[in-house]
């Protein structure tokens, strides 16, 4: 058996350290949903389990979507349920995107978009960025949400960063492993 460099191998089709970042971040995400509602300026925040999402999908008309469209919406990375102040139900579709790439901004979008139309509430997007996103703005620093940006389509995300507390600690450990096996 032939041995490959760990440094070769991917994991989920990923870096091993940016996989794992990814994890750690969604793991985050789905412990702090009320905490990404409330960034967004809801009270409070349901997470929708992929369940949940599996099941909206079959009590509509999904035949122009291909499967990976489906697996994408059933897989995303956060799905909210939050109440408006007149206590009318809406939805948030979270995608993580450390820089906020345009893929991530273009998933969030698309989940969004399916959400509303599965369910028929107003439903917006969110993404989810690292705490080394440059764009941040003062007023995101300062602690002052909800914070939208403008997309190129002219349609307006949400931004919530993320807090990663524990990851400066993983990407060093991994490091380290790294340097003591040699590679």
């Amino acid at each position: 058996m032939e041995m490959i460099p760990d440094d070769d191998i991917l994991e989920g089709g990923r870096h091993p350290i940016t996989y794992f970042r990814y994890c750690h971040a969604q793991d985050e995400l789905r412990a702090d949903a009320g905490g990404v509602a409330f960034d967004t300026g809801y009270d409070t925040g349901r997470a929708l389990s992929y369940g949940e999402l599996f099941e909206m999908t079959h009590s509509v008309d999904t035949s122009n979507l291909s499967r990976e469209e489906l697996r994408r919406f059933w897989r995303m990375d956060l799905a909210l349920e939050v109440a408006d102040e007149n206590g009318a139900t809406r939805y948030l579709a979270v995608e993580i995107s450390f820089y906020a790439e345009p893929k991530g901004i273009d998933r969030a979008i698309a989940n969004a978009r399916l959400l509303e139309r599965f369910t028929g509430c107003p439903a917006s997007a969110v993404i989810a960025v690292g705490r080394d996103y440059r764009g941040l703005s003062q007023s995101v620093l300062n602690g002052e949400y909800p914070i939208l940006l403008g997309t190129p389509g002219c349609e307006q995300i949400y931004l919530y960063q993320l807090n990663e507390r524990n990851i400066e600690r993983a990407m060093a450990d991994k490091r380290y492993e790294r340097r003591l096996g040699g590679y």
